[in-house]
C-alpha cells in the first residue's frame, strides 16, 4: 500500500512531493520521524513508513487546502479585479476549495478507483486484529480473502505504474 502511494505521488509531483502537501500534513510527516532522519532526501523516501494506517488514510482522503495554493493571493485577485465574470470568480474559488489529495491529483492517475473503500475494509480487519477481538475461522478466511484480493489489486496497480514510468 505504501509503495503504491509513494509511486503515485512521486510520479504526479516528482521526488519532492512532500512540499506540495497541506502544511499540517507536511509537519506531521516531518514530526513523525522524531529527528531520526538526517537529510531531506531521507524524509522524501521514507516518510510514509513513519505514518500509521489511519494517518495514511487521512493524508489521502481528508479534504484540505494544499501548499501550492496561495489562498490570500487568489482572494486578493478576486477582490481587486472588477472585470472578473461570475464564472471567473467561481473558477478561482474552486482553486481554494478543500479537496483530498486522492480526489485532487491521484484518483485519475490509477485504475484503483475504489481505494477509499479498500482502506475502509483493511481498517476494519486491522482494528479487529489490533484490538484483540475474538474471531472465528469464517471471519479469518473472509479477511484473508479480502486482503489477498486487495494485495492483488495493489500489485497490479504498482506493476502498471512501474511500466508507465520505466
Amino acid at each position: 500500500l505504501r509503495e503504491f502511494i509513494y509511486l503515485t505521488v512521486t510520479d504526479v509531483y516528482g521526488s519532492e512531493w512532500i512540499k506540495y502537501l497541506n502544511p499540517d500534513k507536511k509537519k506531521q510527516l516531518e514530526g513523525r520521524s522524531n529527528g531520526k532522519l538526517k537529510q531531506k532526501e531521507e524524509l522524501i523516501q521514507t516518510s510514509l513508513e513513519w505514518l500509521e494506517f489511519n494517518e495514511i488514510s487521512d493524508l489521502l482522503f481528508t479534504p484540505c487546502v494544499y501548499a501550492d495554493v496561495d489562498v490570500d493571493a487568489i482572494i486578493r485577485e478576486i477582490l481587486n479585479n472588477d472585470s472578473l465574470t461570475r464564472e471567473d470568480i467561481l473558477e478561482k474559488i474552486k482553486l481554494i476549495e478543500k479537496v483530498s489529495l486522492w480526489d485532487r491529483d491521484l484518483q485519475s492517475f490509477s485504475d484503483l478507483k475504489d481505494l477509499q473503500n479498500i482502506f475502509s475494509e483493511i481498517r476494519d480487519i486491522r482494528n479487529t486484529v489490533m484490538h484483540n477481538k475474538t474471531i472465528n475461522l469464517q471471519y479469518f478466511e473472509e479477511a484473508m480473502s479480502k486482503i489477498k484480493g486487495i494485495n492483488k489489486q495493489l500489485l497490479t496497480a504498482i506493476e502498471k505504474i512501474d511500466k508507465d514510468i520505466y
